[in-house]
């Protein structure tokens, strides 16, 4: 292995600051959901799924403030206005 691709790797990881780490907590959440409900062990059709994707996603756009990205910033639009679309529709189907 490149040393020098894993010095590189920890400088970054030494230099988080505190909008990265709350990045890191909304990557976590999006990615623990993800993982859980491959297995099955969450229910995706729910409020719970949807409300906790926002709130990572916009942990995640939060760091974007302070490190911009854009294809990051379009993806978390994306995620947020899916999960937006699952609340409306599944508090329309509790509605009705």
């Amino acid at each position: 292995m490149d040393h020098g691709f894993l010095a590189t790797v920890m400088a970054g990881v030494l230099e988080l600051r505190g909008p990265d780490y709350v990045g890191l907590l909304g990557s976590g959440i999006v990615v623990a959901q993800y993982f859980l409900s491959v297995q099955g062990k969450l229910n995706t059709q729910g409020l719970a799924y949807p409300v906790f994707n926002i709130i990572g996603c916009l942990l995640l756009a939060f760091s974007l403030i302070y490190h911009f990205n854009t294809p990051s910033f379009f993806i978390e639009v994306f995620w947020v206005s899916v999960s937006l679309y699952a609340i409306i529709r599944n508090v329309v189907r509790r509605l009705a």
